[in-house]
C-alpha cells in the first residue's frame, strides 16, 4: 500500500508485507517501522525526533496491530459522556478535533482524537487512546483545554497530551456523529445504518485482500445496526463551538 502526501494529509508512506509475517512501514518524515503484530512488537526509528516518532507510532503501526487481533478502525475523535463514547467521524479538516477539544472543555474525557479502535461484539465498544490533540493555528481560540498540556508541535499543529488520560478499559459506544459539511447553522439528521455505510467504509482502513474487505464490511454492518448515527452540518463560526457541542450532547445523551 502507498499513501501520497496532499492537501490535508501530510503523510507519505509505503507499507510492505513481509514473507514471514508482519510489515515494514516506511514513512517519509519519520523513518522505518517494523511491525510484527503476532509478537506484539513494533520497532521504531531511534533517530526520529520523539514527538514525531510517537505520533506516527500511534497511527498506522498501532492500527495494524489491532486489525490483526480483529478490531475495527475508524478515522474519528471520541469523547466520553454519561451514556458512553460519542464518536466524531470525518475526513481531515471537517472540524472533528476542534469539536472534540470543545467537548473536553465542557468536562468530557477525551478518548482519542484521530484513530478509533472499535472492539466488535454484541455491544460495540471503543478502546480509549491515545489521549492527544493536534490543534491547527487557526483554531488556537479554543485553547486552553483543561487537563491538557502542550508537548510540542508537528505538521504546523500544536500537540497537546492529556495529564489524566484514564485507563484503556473499553467504553460502550453511545452514538456516531458523522461530520458532513459547514453551513450557516447546526443541522443534525438521524440516519439509518445502510445509508452511512459508504461514509464509514471510506473512514475505516482495511488491507488490500478479499478476506479483510469482507471482514471490515461485516463489522461495519454490525456497528451501524447497534449504534445510532447522525449526519451533522457544523456552523462555520468558531465562537459557536460551545453551543454546538452542548446541542450535540443533548441529541446523543438526551
Amino acid at each position: 500500500m502507498h499513501w501520497t502526501a496532499g492537501a490535508g494529509n501530510p503523510l507519505e508512506a509505503t507499507l510492505l508485507s513481509e514473507p514471514g509475517g508482519g510489515y515494514v512501514l516506511d514513512i517519509a518524515d519519520s523513518g522505518r517501522y517494523l511491525i510484527r503484530p503476532d509478537e506484539g512488537l513494533i520497532c521504531v526509528p531511534p533517530e526520529t525526533p520523539p514527538i514525531l516518532r510517537e505520533v506516527r507510532l500511534l497511527g498506522l503501526p498501532l492500527l495494524l496491530c489491532f486489525l490483526e487481533r480483529g478490531d475495527l478502525s475508524l478515522h474519528a475523535a471520541a469523547v466520553e459522556t454519561p451514556a458512553g463514547a460519542v464518536l466524531i467521524a470525518a475526513p481531515g479538516r471537517h472540524g472533528k478535533t476542534s469539536l472534540a477539544a470543545t467537548f473536553t472543555k465542557l468536562g468530557h474525557r477525551l478518548l482519542t482524537e484521530d484513530l478509533c479502535c472499535i472492539r466488535p461484539s454484541d455491544s460495540s465498544a471503543l478502546i480509549p487512546g491515545p489521549a492527544t490533540l493536534r490543534i491547527r493555528p487557526d483554531m488556537a481560540g479554543i485553547l486552553p483545554v483543561p487537563d491538557m498540556e502542550g508537548i510540542g508541535s508537528l505538521d504546523e499543529r500544536m500537540v497537546l497530551a492529556s495529564t489524566s488520560p484514564g485507563t484503556c478499559d473499553p467504553v460502550p459506544i453511545a452514538g456516531i456523529l458523522l461530520l458532513k459539511d459547514f453551513g450557516s447553522e447546526l443541522v443534525v439528521d438521524r440516519v439509518d445504518g445502510a445509508s452511512v455505510l459508504p461514509d464509514l467504509w471510506l473512514l475505516s482502513l482495511h488491507l488490500p485482500t478479499e478476506a479483510d474487505r469482507v471482514r471490515k464490511f461485516g463489522q461495519l454492518v454490525d456497528l451501524v445496526a447497534q449504534v445510532p448515527t447522525w449526519n451533522v452540518v457544523l456552523p462555520n463560526r468558531v465562537e459557536s463551538l460551545p453551543d454546538t457541542a452542548m446541542s450535540l450532547r443533548e441529541v446523543v445523551v438526551g
